[in-house]
């Protein structure tokens, strides 16, 4: 259950890659191409590593959507070079799009700094309103409970 979840708050945040990854470390293959082809998106990637796998482990493919697949695709060549490049730009996709959350994040931290918080704000607009009405530290703490 929890990889499901952690799987469907990859794929809401867009991060497919991440969430193909999850599946192929834990060698859920067919959810792994699952995603890649409902995505677009490496399924020359997932076919390579199932294809590995399978000759580590000196097995025949025996995963019906696999199979389905290698019979509607050409005969799949392998480039590690071109899947490793696939798979960094993914990653660096990712560090722009952490770079772009850092930035927002910056400039409303920026507003803050200018503005104030908030939360110190309305401290601020409280602690006026009592010095106003003569509220002392323990009165207030009366009006509280």
């Amino acid at each position: 259950k929890n990889v499901k979840n952690a799987e469907n708050i990859l794929l809401q945040n867009g991060l497919v890659f991440r969430a193909i990854e999850l599946n192929l470390r834990l060698l859920k293959w067919r959810r792994a191409l699952e995603i890649a082809v409902e995505h677009q998106t490496h399924v020359s990637t997932v076919q390579a590593f199932r294809m590995r796998y399978l000759k580590k482990t000196k097995q025949l493919e025996s995963i019906d959507i696999f199979l389905k697949h290698n019979d509607e695709t050409d005969a799949v060549v392998v480039d590690w070079n071109v899947i490793q490049e696939q798979c960094e730009q993914e990653i660096d996709k990712e560090f722009q799009i952490a770079a772009t959350k850092q930035i927002v994040t910056r400039k409303s931290e920026a507003l803050f700094l200018q503005f104030g918080s908030p939360l110190q704000r309305n401290r601020n607009t409280r602690n006026e309103l009592q010095n106003l009405l003569g509220i002392t530290g323990n009165d207030s703490q009366m009006i509280e409970s």
